[in-house]
C-alpha cells in the first residue's frame, strides 16, 4: 500500500496546483486543515501555510472549492491582461532557431517546453525567457541548471536544460516581448554610497516606529 502524503502530521486528502500554488485539504483525527503550498525560491523549495481549519468536513471542502474558484477567476483576468489566445499562443519547436541549442544560451531568448508548465500557463507569455546563466546554458557542461527571467513578468526561475524547447529569434518576437526584453536588458541604475546610507537609515527609523505585529490565527 502506498504511503500517504502528510503535512505536519495531517494526511493529505485532496490537492490541486493551480495559479502557481497548491491548494490542499488534509485530515488528522477528524480535524481538517487547508494548506497553501508555494515555491519560495528558484530552487523549488515548497512552503506550506495553514489558511483554514475546522472539524466540519463540508466547511473545509467549501473553503477548498472557494479558493480554487478564486484562483480560476484570477487566471481569467490574467488571460485578459496578457491578450487573447490568438495573441498569447503556445510556442512549438517550429518557432525556434534550428541548432540554437548547440551554442551557449546565456543572454539569449529561449522558450520553455509547454509540457513542463501547468496547463493554465501553456502560452508564449509564460514560455519566453531571457537566459541569464547557469551551467546548463552551456551545451557541453555537466550541470543542467538554466537561470532565466520571464520576459512578461521579469520573474527569475530555474529550469533544467531539458526543459528548454529552443532559442527564439528576437526579430520574430511579438511587439510586447521586444519591449519587455529591452527593459530587462537596461543596466540597473548605480546608487551612490551616500544614497545607500540614507536608505538604510530611513528603513531603520521606519522599523523603530512600526508597531510590533503578531502572527495571525488561521481562518476558521
Amino acid at each position: 500500500m502506498d504511503e500517504k502524503r502528510t503535512i505536519d502530521g495531517y494526511a493529505v486528502l485532496h490537492a490541486i496546483r493551480i495559479d502557481g500554488a497548491e491548494q490542499i485539504v488534509a485530515e488528522k483525527d477528524s480535524h481538517y486543515r487547508l494548506y497553501r503550498g508555494e515555491r519560495v525560491s528558484i530552487l523549488g523549495i515548497e512552503e506550506y501555510t495553514t489558511v483554514f481549519e475546522n472539524s466540519d468536513y463540508l466547511k473545509a471542502m467549501r473553503e477548498f472549492t472557494r479558493r480554487i474558484n478564486g484562483a480560476l477567476d484570477n487566471l481569467g483576468l490574467d488571460r485578459i491582461y496578457r491578450g487573447s489566445p490568438l495573441v498569447d499562443y503556445p510556442l512549438s519547436a517550429e518557432d525556434c532557431v534550428p541548432g540554437g541549442m548547440d551554442a551557449d544560451l546565456t543572454g539569449k531568448v529561449v522558450a520553455v517546453k509547454t509540457e513542463v508548465l501547468s496547463p493554465e500557463y501553456r502560452a508564449c507569455s509564460h514560455q519566453l525567457m531571457l537566459a541569464t546563466g547557469g551551467f546548463g546554458c552551456s551545451p557541453n557542461a555537466r550541470g543542467q541548471s538554466v537561470f532565466a527571467k520571464n520576459l512578461y513578468s521579469g520573474e527569475e526561475n530555474r529550469w533544467s536544460r531539458s526543459d528548454i524547447l529552443g532559442v527564439v529569434e528576437e526579430n520574430a518576437l511579438p511587439d510586447w516581448a521586444k519591449e519587455k526584453l529591452a527593459k530587462l536588458r537596461e543596466p540597473a541604475p548605480r546608487e551612490s554610497v551616500l544614497g545607500k546610507i540614507r536608505a538604510g537609515k530611513s528603513q531603520l527609523d521606519e522599523e523603530n516606529r512600526a508597531p510590533k505585529s503578531h502572527k495571525s490565527e488561521p481562518e476558521r
